[in-house]
């Protein structure tokens, strides 16, 4: 019996690919997997962005739920459940994107963190500036919008 003698085209293998160009890794060149690694920490960083503005409409939220004014009845437990949920889902998705921005800080250089940091920083002032601009400005107009046609109905039923 003759044993096999592997391919010329042997190298490392993709699990369930077929032998030829799509089994074979692509394998990258330092100075690409840089600039991917940059591509996913700004990524990262304006995740981390979005979550700061969430936590701090997550604030407001406690606030609003735990303070209950004009009320003589003790706070129920269930209605803190929303706010705590929220809390948790933010601090979680805060940790997920640290653990990853240590892991290409780690593969990549520290220096993506400062990077990292940068991008929450210029994200955050956009996303505040678009917040506080455009987006609070619709959101007026149809409260404004509902209000109104809330208030048409009730003198159309007097």
């Amino acid at each position: 019996m003759r044993a096999r003698r592997p391919s010329a085209s042997a190298g490392p293998r993709i699990a369930g690919a077929t032998p030829g160009r799509s089994a074979r890794r692509s394998v990258r060149a330092p100075a690409q997997t840089l600039r991917i690694d940059v591509v996913f920490v700004i990524g990262l960083a304006i995740e981390v962005a979005g979550a700061a503005l969430l936590a701090a409409g997550q604030i407001r939220l406690v606030d609003l739920t735990v303070v209950t004014r004009e009320t003589t009845v003790e706070p129920r437990r269930e209605a803190h459940q929303v706010a705590a949920r929220f809390t948790v889902g933010f601090l979680l998705l805060a940790l997920g994107v640290v653990v990853q921005l240590v892991g290409y800080a780690v593969d990549g250089g520290w220096w993506l963190v400062v990077v990292a940091i940068g991008v929450v920083a210029v994200a955050r002032v956009i996303g505040l500036a678009i917040a506080d601009t455009k987006v609070t400005t619709w959101l007026h107009g149809r409260a404004v919008d509902y209000w109104q046609a809330s208030m048409s109905e009730d003198e159309e039923e007097a």
